[in-house]
């Protein structure tokens, strides 16, 4: 039986920087901003995102921070 991987593991992010909203694409990283439920539906807010280089590829990851 093998063990099924986490969110964090599939995306190739440590755990720590997962939970720091780091995430693949930068959906995701809005997805994970928002997640907590405190804007509500209509409403904006400002944000900052952050962009890291991971290889020489296209391959970065954002996290969306506000």
């Amino acid at each position: 039986m093998s063990q099924e991987m986490r969110s964090w593991e599939l995306w190739g992010i440590s755990e720590a920087d997962w939970n720091d909203g780091w995430r693949r694409t930068l959906q995701f990283a809005i997805e994970a901003a928002f997640a907590d439920g405190k804007a509500a539906i209509g409403e904006g807010k400002p944000v900052q995102i952050e962009v890291r280089k991971r290889s020489d590829n296209a391959v970065h990851d954002y996290r969306v921070v506000g």
